[in-house]
């Protein structure tokens, strides 16, 4: 019997707002079974008021408004403890303006 894996793919997001919107719906119209889960740290270009809106198009997109940028590492770690407390088989992470 094949076993379906939990798939996650983590960002994170700090002044993101013209890039956010291709890379969630690139991962989406791939019809991949995974969630998104996105750390935002309360970016000046309002990029959490776009991934909320699109949070009322996909229902797979978890995201989390930190108080302060308070860095990639911290954030890297919160999404290994995310993925860990929601028992994903695979955690990826990708940036979110899509370069190297």
């Amino acid at each position: 019997m094949l076993v379906k894996k939990k798939i996650l793919i983590f960002t994170a997001t700090y002044n993101e707002k013209d890039n956010i919107e291709h890379l969630i719906r690139s991962i989406n119209e791939n019809n991949l079974e995974v969630d998104i889960f996105i750390i935002d740290d309360q970016s000046p270009d309002h990029t959490y008021v776009k991934i909320k809106d699109l949070q009322k198009e996909y229902s797979n997109i978890f995201l989390k408004i930190r108080n302060s940028k308070s860095g990639l590492d911290t954030a890297h770690k919160e999404a290994y403890e995310f993925a860990l407390s929601n028992n994903y088989d695979y955690l990826i992470t990708m940036d979110a303006d899509l370069q190297d």
